[in-house]
Order: structure tokens, then sequence, then C-alpha cells
């Protein structure tokens, strides 16, 4: 297959949400990116074939409606960079989908608006707002509203302890739905509130959230962050993994050592980053109108 264009797209991964629920309005999710990334790579070719490597279902389903949307009527090779661990809250998925979307728009040579984004996001399994520069609360599951928070966290690090669990999302969504319900006014709170108030309303988010997907240590980690000063709690809604949301590195080294005591193993700390998807361009093909 000869190679018309390419280009390279990197997305952030997540540690779960800041905040997930279904209000009056539907289904409401607001990711909470970390600095750690995940990549895919898009070749389109003239030749109609397509190829995805290694295989994943999400990630082909996306391939074909990004072809189809924007236009271009030969083929492409993808290739998953697979960074970011399947299962536990990190947005896997979304990295795949997001990116092999992103990255066919921009070697297409077409624009991508955030709407179209979280459209073609949400028509292949229900997916979050990490591909957003900023924080943004979206409708994860039916792409119907989205909005960006005024302001983003300073110098939060996240101490994240995982279940083992590995839950993968889709089947959560089956069986839990989309969320705890959320009162109606924390869409509004969320538009202007600061680092502490939005601490506040992740740590009342995953506490509505147990009760729909319990965390075995989640007790623990709450009263190791409550001990320790930290600011709050964070929960994947669907994945193994709770943090404790701290301001700094020496607060997040404390609280990683007091969940140590208490027999918890961190999975990583991670500061909070959210530069939105990225894509690197080779070079920008026409859209193709006939195969």
């Amino acid at each position: 297959m000869t190679v018309v264009a390419a280009a390279r797209a990197t997305v952030p991964s997540t540690c779960g949400e800041l905040v997930q629920g279904v209000d009056s309005r539907g289904p409401l999710l607001v990711s909470l990116p970390i600095e750690v990334s995940g990549t895919v790579e898009v070749a389109l070719t003239r030749s109609p074939e397509v190829e995805v490597t290694p295989r994943r279902p999400r990630a082909e389903t996306a391939l074909h409606l990004a072809l189809d949307r924007s236009g271009w009527r030969g083929g492409a090779r993808v290739r998953l960079g697979c960074e970011v661990p399947v299962g536990r809250g990190m947005a896997s998925s979304t990295v795949d989908v997001a990116g092999v979307i992103g990255a066919v728009f921009a070697a297409a040579g077409r624009a991508l608006s955030a709407q179209t984004l979280l459209t073609l996001m949400t028509a292949v399994e229900p997916s979050d707002s990490s591909p957003f520069a900023g924080l943004w609360a979206v409708d994860h599951v039916a792409a119907t509203r989205s909005f960006p928070l005024s302001s983003m966290p300073h110098d939060w690090r996240l101490v994240a302890v995982d279940s083992g669990a590995a839950l993968d999302t889709l089947a959560a969504h089956r069986a839990y739905g989309a969320g705890p319900r959320i009162p109606d006014g924390v869409a509004d709170s969320l538009r202007h509130a600061g680092s502490r108030e939005l601490a506040r309303l992740a740590t009342e988010s995953a506490v509505r959230n147990q009760e729909r997907l319990p965390h075995p240590a989640f007790s623990t980690v709450r009263a190791v962050a409550t001990a320790t000063g930290a600011l709050g709690v964070c929960v994947a809604h669907s994945g193994s993994l709770c943090a404790a949301i701290c301001q700094g590195a020496a607060s997040a080294g404390l609280t990683a050592g007091a969940l140590r005591s208490h027999g918890l193993a961190c999975t990583g700390v991670w500061r909070v980053a959210a530069p939105g998807m990225r894509v690197e361009v080779r070079a920008a093909a026409p859209v193709a109108t006939g195969r």
C-alpha cells in the first residue's frame, strides 16, 4: 500500500474522573487527565484496505467512522501505541478512539471540531473529555452537551491505588448505567469552581459511585487523605483506580507513605495535566474523491 499522508496523535490518559453521573439533562462527565499519554499513528493509502495493529475492535470502528466522515476514499494503516493500561479507568479506549479520529482527519487535511470529535467518539462507546485542552464537562454517552471549566487545578498530584479488577467501559455502562444520579446544581458549580471546590465535587462524586461500583480501598484512601491534609479523593467510575488528590509533591509524598503504611501499594503518583490531544502531521493529503 502506497502511503499518501500520515499523522501521529498523542492523547492524555486519565486517573478516572472528577465527576461522572446523570442529572436531569442526562449524562455528565469531567475527566481528570494526567501527564501520562498514549499514541496512535495513522497512514492514509490510495488502496482501500484498512489495517489496525494490534487489533482492537473499538479502534477499528473509530477508523471506519473517521474515514467516512473525513471524506477519505482510500484506505489506512493504524498502529496503536498501547502505552496506557486497559481496564483501569485510565482512558485507554479513548486514547485509541480519539487518536484514530484525530490522526485520520489531520492526515486527510480536514478540520476536526470538538463537537465532531465528541460525536464520533461516543458513536463508538461511552467516552470522556480528555482529548480536549483544559477541563471539560461533556455528555459522555450521546454528545448532547459540552462546556469548558473556567480553571485548571494548580499543581495537583494524584496518588493512585489500583484494586486490580480490570473493568471494560462498555460492559460497566451496560451493567451499572452511565453513572450515579447527581444533583442538577453540580453542572453549574463546575463551570467556575476553584481548586478546592473541584476537589470537593470530585470527592462527592466518588462517594456517590461507591453505591454503583464500590472500590475496596476507598474508605482507607479517603481516611488517609483526610489525615494527611489532602484535598480529597477521586475514582475511576468505570475502572479500578482510586486516588487521593494532593496539592504539590510534598503532600503527595506524605500521602503515598501513609497509604503504604496501611498496606496499600501506590500504582502511581501523577501530575494533573490537560494539554488535550496533539497531532503531528507528516504530510496532509487532499481529500480523495474516488477509490
